[in-house]
C-alpha cells in the first residue's frame, strides 16, 4: 500500500462526488471564448466521450503548470471523463494528477476531492486497500476543513466499503462517527445520508449476527428514509433477519404484505420484486408450506431474464436447499451452477456459499469440502492483512510520520547507548539493586496513597448519602407527619395520600440503597453491568457496547468492580437526565495489565457543574484514583461527551 498520501481515507458505495462529470463545487468563472465552448459541450449529453476528453486536452495544455486553480478543475473533469468512458486507469492516473498539482497549490478542497476520486475509482477497478486509503485521506481533510456533510457522505462509503471487506467492527466505527457528522441536518434531503449510515450499522451487525441490533438500527432507518421503494427495501431486509432467526412465521407474514406492494408491481422494479419472491418461497420452504418452490422459481426465472446474476446466485442456493431432501440430483444442478455463478462474480463470500451447497448434496462431498476450506483459509488471511492496513493506515493517518520516525530512530540509539553501558560498567548492577529498593519504597508510598484515596472516597460517598436522606427524605417524611398531625385520618382519601406519600419514601429509601450497596462478587460481573447498560438503552437512545465479554472480569478486584459500575452509571444517568443523545458507545478493551473503558455520545456534552467538580462524575474519579487508576474528562463542553477511564487488572 502507498502511504505517501496517508491523511484520510475510505469510501464505500457512493452515488455522489464522482457522478457523471462532477467537478468541484463552484466552477470558475469562464475566462475566455475556448473555455465557454468546453463547458457547452461538457454539458451537452448527446456529444460523444471522446470529443469531451479531446477538448479537456486542450484547455489543460493551456493552463498546465500556470499554478491557477482552474487546472484543479479540469483535472477532475478528466479523471471523471474517462469514468465515463470506462477507462478507469485513465480516471486513476488524472485523480492522482489532481492530488499532486492540490498538494502543490495548497488547494485542501481539491486535494480532498482528489483523494475521494482516486478511492472510488479504485474501488471500481477492485483495489480494495487503495481505495481505503485515499477515501480516508479524503475524510480527514473534509473534516479539517470543517465539511461536516462531505465527512458523513465519505464516512459512509467507507463504511459500506470495510463491511464489503468483512471488516465489520471498523465499519460500525466509521459510520457511528459518520452519523455524528449528518444527523440532525436541517436540509431534510441530507437524511439519506443519515439512512444509509443506520443501513451500514444494520448490515454489520447483522454480519456478526447480532440479529437484534440489525433489526433496531433498520427500525431506525426507516425513521428517516422517506421514498416508498426504499422503504420496503429495509423490510424486504428486516424479512431477511427473520429468517436468520429462524422466524419464518414472521418473515412469511410481512413478505406477503410486501408482495401486494403496489410499488413492486412496476416493470422496472422486477429486480426488488424477485428479492421479495425469492425471501418469502425460502420462508415457506422452511415451513413446509404449498407454493414455495412456485415463488422460488418466479424468482429465478425473473433474475435470469434480467442477467442479474448476483441474483441468480442466491436463487440457484435457496433452489438447490429447497430439493436437496426430495431430489438430489436437480439438488445437484443448482448447486453447480451457483458455483459456476460465484466464481464468474469473483466473490469469495459467495463461492464459499456454493461450496457448501455442493458439499451438503454431492455425491462425494469430499473435494468440495476441501475447497471450501483452503478459500476459507485464504479469505481469512486476506482480511486480516486488510484490517492490518487499515489500522497502519489510521496510525500514520493521525499521527506526524516523520516526528514518530524521529522519535523511533532516537528510542533506539538510547536502546544502543544503554546495552553498551551495561557491557562497560558492572556497577549498573549497583544501581538495578537501587531501582529494586526505590521501586519498593515508591509501593508503599503508592499503597499508602491509595489508602488515603479510599478513605477520601468513602467519606464522599458518605456526606452524598447524608445530602440523599436530608433532601429527598427528610423532608419527605416531615411533610408527611405535618399533614398526618392536623388530621385524623379517617376518610379513604386521606388514607390513600398518607399510603401513597409513605410509598415514595420507600421508594426513594431502595433507590438510595441500590445506588450505593457494593456490586455482589458472585462471578457474574458482566451480567450485571450488562444489565444495568441495557436498562438505560431504549427507543430513545441507542447505546453500541462493545467488547465487554472480551474482557478477564475475574482479574478486576471486588473495589475495582463496583468501582466500574458506578462510573458506568454515573455516566448513562448523565446521558438520560443531561446529554439529549440519541446514540452512545461503550466500549471495553484490556491494555496490557489495565482495563479501559471509552465512553462517547453525540449529546450536548456535561453540564457546567461536571467541568467544576461538583457532580456524581467527580466522586467517580475519587473512586477511579483510589484504586490507582485514571479518568480523562473533557477540559471544556464542546459536542458530545468523549471521556474514558482505566482500571488495574490482577
Amino acid at each position: 500500500m502507498n502511504l505517501r498520501w496517508i491523511g484520510g481515507l475510505l469510501g464505500g458505495i457512493v452515488v455522489l462526488g464522482c457522478a457523471r462529470n462532477e467537478g468541484p463545487a463552484t466552477a470558475p468563472v469562464a475566462v475566455d471564448s475556448a473555455l465557454a465552448a468546453y463547458e457547452a459541450v461538457r454539458a451537452d449529453k448527446a456529444v460523444a466521450t471522446g470529443e469531451k476528453i479531446g477538448r479537456n486536452e486542450a484547455l489543460l495544455r493551456q493552463w498546465a503548470g500556470t499554478g491557477d486553480t482552474l487546472e484543479l478543475y479540469l483535472l477532475g473533469h478528466r479523471a471523471g471523463l474517462h469514468r465515463n468512458a470506462g477507462e478507469l486507469d485513465s480516471a486513476v492516473y488524472y485523480s492522482a494528477q489532481l492530488v499532486a498539482r492540490a498538494a502543490a497549490l495548497g488547494d485542501s478542497a481539491a486535494l480532498a476531492n482528489g483523494h475521494f476520486r482516486l478511492g472510488f475509482y479504485s474501488r471500481m477497478a477492485n483495489r480494495y486497500d487503495a481505495s481505503l486509503e485515499h477515501y480516508y485521506q479524503a475524510i480527514q481533510l473534509y473534516k479539517a476543513l470543517g465539511d461536516s456533510l462531505n465527512a458523513g457522505k465519505k464516512l459512509l462509503n467507507l463504511a459500506n466499503l470495510l463491511n464489503f471487506g468483512g471488516n465489520y467492527q471498523e465499519a460500525e466505527d466509521m459510520a457511528v462517527e459518520g452519523l455524528a457528522f449528518v444527523e440532525n441536518r436541517p436540509v431534510e434531503e441530507d437524511n439519506r445520508w443519515m439512512a444509509g449510515l443506520v443501513n451500514a450499522l444494520a448490515i454489520s451487525s447483522k454480519n456478526r449476527k447480532n440479529y437484534d441490533e440489525a433489526l433496531a438500527w433498520y427500525q431506525k432507518a426507516m425513521e428517516v428514509e422517506s421514498t416508498p421503494l426504499a422503504v420496503l427495501n429495509i423490510r424486504n431486509n428486516m424479512a431477511a433477519v427473520y429468517i436468520l432467526q429462524g422466524h419464518y412465521e414472521k418473515a412469511r407474514d410481512l413478505l406477503e404484505e410486501l408482495r401486494a406492494d403496489p410499488v413492486l408491481a412496476e416493470e422496472k422494479r422486477a429486480t426488488d420484486r424477485a428479492r421479495v419472491l425469492d425471501n418469502l418461497g425460502l420462508a415457506k420452504a422452511r415451513l413446509g408450506e404449498p407454493g414455495a418452490e412456485a415463488l422460488l422459481q418466479e424468482a429465478y426465472q425473473l433474475r435470469k431474464g434480467l442477467d442479474y446474476k448476483a441474483g441468480l446466485l442466491f436463487s440457484t442456493l435457496n433452489l438447490s436447499e429447497f430439493h436437496a431432501a426430495a431430489n438430489p440430483e436437480r439438488a445437484r444442478a443448482f448447486a453447480l451452477e451457483a458455483r459456476a455463478l460465484s466464481e464468474e462474480l469473483e466473490n469469495p463470500d459467495e463461492q464459499l456459499m456454493a461450496l457448501a451447497a455442493l458439499t451438503r448434496v454431492a455425491e462425494d462431498p469430499r473435494p468440495h469440502a476441501l475447497a471450501y476450506q483452503a478459500l476459507a483459509d485464504s479469505l481469512g488471511g486476506a482480511r486480516a492483512r486488510a484490517r492490518d492496513n487499515f489500522a497502519k493506515v489510521r496510525y500514520e493517518t493521525e499521527k506526524n510520520r516523520q516526528n514518530y520516525l524521529l522519535a523511533k530512530q532516537d528510542a533506539a540509539q538510547k536502546t544502543l547507548e544503554l546495552r553498551q553501558a551495561r557491557t562497560r560498567n558492572l556497577l549498573l548492577g549497583v544501581l538495578l539493586l537501587g531501582v529494586a529498593a526505590t521501586g519498593v519504597l515508591l509501593m508503599r508510598l503508592q499503597r499508602n496513597r491509595a489508602r488515603r484515596r479510599q478513605l477520601e472516597a468513602s467519606y464522599e460517598t458518605e456526606a452524598r448519602i447524608s445530602k440523599k436522606v436530608h433532601d429527598e427524605l427528610a423532608n419527605d417524611v416531615f411533610n408527611i407527619l405535618n399533614y398526618a398531625s392536623g388530621r385524623s385520618l379517617q376518610g379513604e382519601a386521606e388514607r390513600e395520600f398518607v399510603l401513597g406519600q409513605l410509598d415514595q419514601v420507600y421508594a426513594k429509601t431502595r433507590n438510595i440503597a441500590r445506588n450505593t450497596a457494593e456490586v455482589p462478587a458472585d462471578g457474574a460481573f458482566d451480567r450485571r453491568l450488562k444489565e444495568l447498560i441495557d436498562g438505560y438503552n431504549d427507543e430513545r437512545t441507542r447505546i453500541v457496547l462493545r467488547g465487554l465479554d472480551k474482557i478477564p472480569w475475574q482479574r478486576l478486584s471486588q473495589t475495582g468492580q463496583t468501582t466500574c459500575y458506578r462510573v458506568v452509571q454515573e455516566l448513562l444517568v448523565n446521558l438520560k437526565k443531561h446529554s439529549g443523545a440519541s446514540l452512545a458507545l461503550l466500549e471495553f478493551t484490556r491494555n496490557g495489565r489495565w482495563l479501559e473503558v471509552r465512553y462517547k455520545d453525540n449529546g450536548v456534552g456535561l453540564p457546567p457543574e461536571a467541568l467544576q467538580g461538583r457532580s456524581g462524575l467527580a466522586n467517580a474519579e475519587t473512586r477511579i484514583r483510589a484504586t490507582g487508576g485514571t479518568l480523562t474528562l473533557p477540559a471544556e463542553n464542546k459536542g458530545g461527551l468523549a471521556c474514558s477511564f482505566t482500571l488495574p487488572l490482577n
